[in-house]
C-alpha cells in the first residue's frame, strides 16, 4: 500500500524514494497542497526544483486555477 499525505489519515511509514533509508514525509506548499515526499537528506535538493515562494507565500502566482 502506498504512503499517502497525513491529512487523509492513511499515513504509512515508508522509506524515502531517494534511497537514504530515512523515513519519507509529505511536503506541502504554502497553500497546503501536497508537493512531494522527502526525507531530511533530500528535502533541500527536491525543493530546488520548485520556485521558493510556493513554500512561503500562499498568494504565489500560478498559471492554472486553484480550487
Amino acid at each position: 500500500m502506498p504512503a499517502y499525505p497525513r491529512r487523509y489519515g492513511i499515513r504509512q511509514e515508508s522509506p524515502c524514494p531517494c534511497g537514504s533509508g530515512y523515513t519519507a514525509s509529505p511536503v506541502y506548499d504554502a497553500r497546503n497542497i501536497f508537493v512531494f515526499f522527502a526525507c531530511k537528506k533530500c528535502d533541500a535538493k527536491k525543493r530546488k526544483g520548485y520556485r521558493p515562494e510556493i513554500f512561503t507565500n500562499p498568494n504565489y502566482e500560478t498559471s492554472e486555477d486553484i480550487e
